[in-house]
């Protein structure tokens, strides 16, 4: 049992090293010839073990290009209702001939219109792969190896403690993400050819919620996933602009081109990002293809409540819903777990570009020691993020959503705790695809 325990206590301190981000210390692991042993998770069969030891050097090889990184702004403004999303993908540069290397940056979303529901005709996607060489991260420092991160409790205290940054430039874009605590955000993102953001994102006193490691994920050796949630909903301010640039190799939606734009925005444009938010980064080592999710989050920065639903594809421990609401004052918190859930696609359809069912609309129903509550999830736009470049990558896709949910949760009495009506929602599924 050592190797199971040597692996919880890696997990869990990786899991808690606050604001930092968490590739430089797998690249000090990934060093290290026998690393998939501390990832190495639950008990195995006798052939388990033989095959993975026979086959551990091109498993190490697979596990290294299986690391995924991604933190995970939502803006939900009167302008813009969207993501900025920074994705680290294969940073050890394996099997570069088919699968994708380097940070992705994305902002997605719907802009211009206060209704979103009418606002068809203002999708966007733009992306822009950073290779890693191109990135200075702060963490690089960071004295974490598979031994370090079960017994120095100092270093998790330094990386918690300082500013976590990632800077970058490239072919004249810069990219800079300060995380100034867990839960307090800098993003700026400029340069000819990019969109001019500038965020800030501040979570709520109350509404962090402690990351959930999910070793049950997939079969391949040392997979895990760990979500962890520094601000169920955020105050977001600042702006997002467009101008001509941004467009210049862009084309309408389709699964052949992964950037697009609406024609409203093909001239310069300026939108506020002052609103709610939601903040997520999660990280850990899962090969693409097995990877999947259907998500969704319902932030209320001025009312002080929100919701959250996680779920992944083959997983008991990453399946639960988070609420946090206000009460005389004090934020509350309660969690459903997968068992206390009902979640199904009450409608769904097949998206053209995407080539794949996804939702329109979900109900979710949670009994859970003395909380009851329903929800009902309204998806008015998917819009595509499709990489179709590397094999590994265009036969997966990430559908980011634009809605509306309404929610209540109740006390064992009956009584209305919270009442969400028709509030800006977002949210997610992935999932692998067929394509010719």
């Amino acid at each position: 049992m050592p190797e199971i325990t040597q692996a919880i206590s890696f997990l869990s301190k990786i899991a808690n090293l606050g604001s930092a981000w968490r590739y430089p210390c797998y690249k000090k692991l990934f060093r290290e010839k026998n690393f998939l042993s501390p990832l190495t998770h639950s008990s195995e069969n006798h052939f388990v073990t033989a095959i993975r030891s026979a086959c551990s050097n091109p498993l190490r090889h697979f596990a290294k290009a299986s690391f995924v990184e991604w933190r995970y702004y939502s803006i939900i403004s009167k302008e813009f209702h969207g993501i900025f999303g920074a994705a680290i993908f294969n940073p050890e540069q394996r099997f570069t001939k088919v699968a994708e290397s380097g940070l992705l940056v994305i902002v997605a979303g719907v802009a211009g219109h206060a209704d979103f529901a009418l606002a068809s005709s203002n999708e966007i996607c733009w992306m822009k792969l950073f290779p890693m060489d191109a990135l200075t991260f702060s963490e690089d420092t960071t004295p974490t190896t598979a031994a370090a991160a079960t017994t120095a409790a100092a270093a998790t205290s330094r990386a918690a403690a300082a500013i976590a940054s990632v800077t970058g430039i490239h072919n004249g874009i810069e990219l800079s993400i300060k995380q100034l605590s867990t839960e307090h955000s800098i993003v700026e993102l400029s340069g000819k050819g990019a969109p001019h953001v500038q965020l800030k994102s501040q979570g709520l006193l109350g509404a962090t919620v402690p990351p959930q490691i999910g070793t049950d994920i997939s079969k391949f050796p040392g997979s895990h996933w760990i979500v962890s949630n520094p601000a169920s909903v955020t105050q977001t301010s600042g702006t997002i602009s467009f101008d001509r640039s941004c467009w210049n190799e862009t084309a309408t939606p389709s699964s052949k081109f992964p950037n697009f734009y609406s024609e409203t925005l093909s001239t310069e444009k300026q939108f506020s990002l002052n609103g709610s938010g939601y903040y997520e980064h999660s990280f850990g080592v899962i090969p693409m293809p097995l990877h999947g999710w259907d998500f969704c989050f319902v932030p209320n920065a001025e009312n002080k409540n929100s919701l959250v639903m996680q779920t992944y594809r083959n997983s008991r421990q990453l399946r639960y819903v988070d609420v946090h609401w206000d009460e005389n004052g004090v934020m509350r918190h309660h969690r459903f777990e997968g068992d206390d859930l009902s979640i199904k696609w009450s409608r769904s359809i097949r998206h053209k570009n995407i080539k794949a069912q996804v939702p329109t609309e979900r109900l979710v129903h949670g009994t859970s020691k003395g909380f009851t509550l329903e929800v009902i999830n309204t998806i008015s736009h998917q819009v595509p993020l499709l990489r179709p470049e590397k094999f590994f990558v265009r036969h997966f896709y990430i559908s980011e959503e634009v809605g509306t949910t309404s929610w209540i949760l109740r006390d064992n009495t009956g009584a209305i705790l919270c009442d969400v009506r028709n509030q800006p929602s977002g949210g997610e599924t992935a999932s692998f695809r067929f394509l010719s």
